[in-house]
């Protein structure tokens, strides 16, 4: 008995956080990550925190692929795939498919893009106080009107759906998120936010 007392209390304890329905877990033990898991911001756009509190649960939906997360985020960021893997989905049609240009936003200009978050839910305080996450990478889709995909099946059902100057961007957030934002008309913003998880070896949930 004495024995097992000892294994149980020797047992490690991690930093766990729960937001917006979601569970964010910290493997490493050490001190140091429990002040990081408690401070950091997450990648959760206020957009999501908003509909979680409204729906709850079914604000979202989730699925298990039996494929690992390496090709799930590298399936998600490759939005040129939609053509071909989705062809009949919406408006989406193969011959819709082609070359995705694409420019690398640079790193002022991905906090300052990312500063919607404080427009939207009226705080100021700006990523140096916690307030928001900048994602790791994002790219700007050049000519998105006649490039983007999903631009392209918007405007095969709605011929004036799509302005000229619509834009739109990919970005990835430390360490398993996803997001797009587009801009079909000036002013009206669409957002698809994308989480990742390993489930087991070589299967993961989205």
């Amino acid at each position: 008995k004495e024995l097992d007392e000892r294994k149980a209390s020797s047992v490690p304890s991690y930093p766990v956080r729960v937001e917006a329905g979601m569970v964010w877990v910290w493997s490493d033990p050490d001190e140091s990550s429990w002040e990081m898991a408690h401070s950091i911001p997450l990648p959760i756009s206020p957009l999501v925190r908003e509909s979680y509190e409204k729906f709850g649960a079914e604000a979202c939906f989730m699925r298990d692929l039996p494929y690992g997360m390496e090709l799930l985020g590298e399936n998600l960021l490759d939005l040129s795939h939609l053509p071909f893997s989705h062809h009949g989905v919406g408006k989406l049609q193969r011959n819709m498919g082609g070359e995705l240009p694409l420019r690398v936003m640079g790193g002022q200009e991905r906090v300052d893009y990312a500063r919607w978050e404080e427009e939207f839910d009226g705080t100021s305080t700006g990523h140096d106080g916690n307030n928001y996450a900048v994602p790791l990478y994002q790219v700007e889709i050049l000519n998105a009107t006649q490039n983007d995909p999903m631009f392209l099946s918007i405007a095969a059902m709605l011929p004036n759906g799509v302005s000229p100057d619509a834009n739109g961007t990919i970005a990835f957030f430390e360490p398993c998120h996803v997001r797009y934002r587009r801009e079909r008309v000036s002013g009206t913003f669409g957002h698809v936010e994308l989480f990742m998880s390993p489930t087991s070896a070589g299967k993961s949930r989205e």
